[in-house]
């Protein structure tokens, strides 16, 4: 699946028509199941995974596509009062979710040169394990980096601005806790351990002061 840009007024490079692309074969891969809540320990089970998807960051033909996409934001709160609605039937759902990482693509001229930056903005993971009153969920952001592409001729300079951020958090939800025996466990418990590198060049790091909101505005 791809979306290009058509509009025969911006002559952008060929390396930018599409604006919108998928990494891979599939967009996403869904199953869900249900199960008999008297002869299962959970209700129910996703499995989710979304491959990754590349947007080329060129302001006319963003705007544009953007554009359209707010027409369907009636359709996006009807999805949403109905999983409101179904929520609390969810409580026991296992799930199993894997997003490869949004690949943004800023180029500093679209129209005359090759040169970009690149934002992945992390691959996402969850995953819960439901035992008695306890759910434990896991989940991850990982990858998340900032580089820069130089061309020259036919040779390319490449420059990490950001590497590599990585996010963990495990969330414990207990339930059924009684508070007149026990005051010191809390309902939830999270913990978020994190890495972070940053070989930071502020010379490179100014392309990204230039404003890119006005193709959503």
């Amino acid at each position: 699946m791809k979306v290009t840009n058509d509009d025969m007024n911006i002559n952008l490079r060929p390396e930018f028509q599409e604006i919108l692309s998928i990494e891979g074969q599939n967009f996403a891969d869904f199953s869900y199941q249900k199960f008999d809540p008297t002869a299962e320990p959970v209700t129910s089970y996703m499995k989710l995974n979304a491959a990754s998807v590349r947007v080329n960051f060129v302001e006319g033909p963003l705007h544009e596509l953007f554009l359209h996409f707010t027409r369907l934001k009636k359709l996006y709160d009807a999805a949403s009062q109905v999983a409101v609605q179904q929520a609390p039937t969810m409580e026991r759902m296992k799930f199993e979710i894997s997003i490869k990482s949004p690949i943004i693509v800023l180029p500093s001229d679209p129209i005359h040169s090759l040169d970009n930056l690149v934002l992945r903005l992390g691959e996402v993971s969850a995953n819960n394990t439901i035992e008695d009153v306890t759910s434990c969920v896991k989940a991850s952001l990982s990858g998340i980096q900032l580089l820069s592409e130089m061309h020259s001729d036919s040779d390319v300079a490449t420059l990490k601005i950001v590497d590599n951020i990585d996010i963990n958090a495990n969330v414990l939800q207990f339930a059924s806790i009684n508070r007149s025996e026990d005051l010191e466990r809390p309902d939830i418990k999270v913990s978020k351990p994190y890495t972070i590198r940053l070989p930071f060049d502020p010379y490179l790091f100014r392309s990204l002061s230039k404003s890119r909101m006005s193709g959503f505005t």
